[in-house]
């Protein structure tokens, strides 16, 4: 039976998916036959298609991953109190891949400001599918405080155990440091185990969690391209030069042309104004002299003219974008500094590397010592609910319902008929039933066979006063 980890977040921003992409590579390195689902999906701004991380393990990890439940789907289903309904479709995305898996990583919903549910609905998730519970943390003020409510959620209790937590985005000056002569490093070289360079394990113990990791922060590896920043504030393409060129660095460059040769720096994007020639120029000049830059964003709707843009060809030809957009400088910077964070779709070159880097900081002895581990497995409600479905899927049995006309029996076969379960036969009269599921809102098609019992009674009187005549049974009786 194969193992399950489920990884939840502390909140948006902790870098759960990237998380869970690099602990799918680091489970794949150590030998395991590693499945991935992501049960109900979560879609960012922009995003075409299959849900994010669905592609992404698909197309990088060569993992094919089972298409999540709509996130209107279940909001449905939990509005309806259907959260057992819920799970059991959840269980069945879980059975598509794990039938011959090692392990199975399961990534939860972000608890942002459009899924509040999201802790309750992880929880049960998590409880579904028998998963060992891992929480994805960043540091920031209240980290203890979000650790407590995440233990509060998985709990042996609620049937769900925390048993370890990753601290992402980790930085050299975090003030909880240990102490300076504790490098954070994601180097395996010099890695002996994640509570030698991280600074929380105190904070861990608090929690009787163990330690898995601690990611250090890599702004090399959120930089955008300069492809991603002309798609989010719409610019216009003047020269294309090289697009997928990564952005380090973003520079409002208004000074005067003295004062402002210090910002001509690699992977930088400079915003200039686009009636300042001069700044362009100088600009152009600095790729000419070998500075790659990222790119230039012409802002107020102006360009350069023909004569500017020939003097600054040798530039371009070394593939320097030029852009330009109508608002002014500063409302241009701010709408850049407003870019997701999320590494793009398409980027695969960076997820890649992201992947890489959060598993070379994993404790990866510590990942399989407890695939090894002997775990007796447990039969959650919704999973027995979804064997025995499939059970009865199979079967196909016939289910005669004698009363016919009660509301809960004319749900009950429509949910069988919806469902595959068996073929249903309601025994009453056939206006009062379809006058119910009218109300209901439901409509029962010719799978379901009515009976009305006063049209076939007469039929059965023999047959049964011939079975009974021995006990005394008549007609007339």
């Amino acid at each position: 039976m194969s193992r399950v980890f489920f990884l939840t977040s502390s909140g948006s921003g902790a870098g759960l998916t990237t998380v869970a992409l690099g602990m799918v590579r680091a489970l794949d390195q150590q030998g395991f036959r590693t499945g991935f689902c992501k049960p109900v999906a979560q879609l960012h701004a922009g995003d075409q298609g299959l849900e994010r991380s669905t592609q992404l393990v698909t197309h990088i990890a060569n993992i094919k991953a089972p298409v999540p439940i709509s996130l209107r789907r279940a909001e449905s289903l939990l509005g309806s109190g259907k959260l057992g309904l819920l799970m059991e479709e959840v269980v069945a995305l879980y059975r598509q891949i794990a039938r011959h898996k090692d392990v199975v990583i399961i990534e939860g919903l972000v608890a942002d400001g459009h899924a509040g549910y999201a802790t309750r609905l992880n929880a049960a998730i998590a409880q579904a599918l028998d998963a060992e519970v891992i929480l994805i943390a960043q540091p920031e003020t209240d980290m203890d405080e979000y650790i407590g409510i995440a233990s509060g959620a998985f709990s042996d209790a609620n049937d769900s155990t925390l048993t370890g937590i990753i601290i992402n985005k980790v930085t050299n000056d975090s003030e909880e440091k240990v102490t300076p002569s504790e490098p954070i490093s994601s180097n395996k070289s010099d890695k002996e185990s994640p509570q030698q360079i991280c600074p929380y394990q105190k904070l861990a113990d608090k929690h009787a969690l163990h330690l898995i990791a601690c990611i250090p922060r890599c702004d090399a590896l959120m930089a955008p391209r300069t492809s991603d920043i002309v798609q989010h504030i719409g610019a216009e393409i003047l020269h294309p030069g090289e697009l997928q060129r990564r952005v380090l660095n973003i520079s409002l460059c208004a000074r005067t042309l003295a004062n402002i040769h210090s910002i001509y720096k690699p992977h930088s994007l400079l915003i200039i104004p686009g009636d300042r020639d001069d700044i362009f120029v100088a600009a152009c000049m600095s790729a000419m002299n070998g500075v790659p830059l990222a790119g230039i964003i012409l802002t107020g709707g102006l360009k350069p003219s023909d004569n500017v843009m020939a003097l600054c060809s040798q530039a371009m030809q070394l593939g320097v974008p030029i852009l330009t957009v109508k608002s002014n400088s500063y409302q241009t910077a701010t709408d850049i500094a407003k870019i997701p964070a999320e590494i793009g779709i398409d980027d695969f070159d960076l997820i890649d590397q992201a992947m890489e880097h959060v598993s070379a900081c994993l404790d990866t002895d510590w990942l399989k010592q407890r695939c090894a581990r002997d775990r007796k497995p447990r039969l959650s409600p919704a999973a027995f609910r979804y064997q025995l479905i499939q059970l009865a899927t199979q079967r196909k049995r016939v289910i005669v319902l004698p009363e016919g006309e009660e509301p809960r029996t004319i749900m009950a076969a429509h949910q069988c008929q919806q469902r595959g379960i068996a073929q249903c036969i309601l025994l009453g009269d056939s206006a009062k039933i379809h006058q119910f599921a009218s109300t209901q809102g439901i409509s029962l098609d010719e799978s379901i066979n009515i009976i009305d019992p006063s049209l076939i009674r007469d039929r059965y009187i023999e047959p049964m006063v011939a079975l009974r005549q021995h006990k005394g049974l008549t007609r007339q009786v």
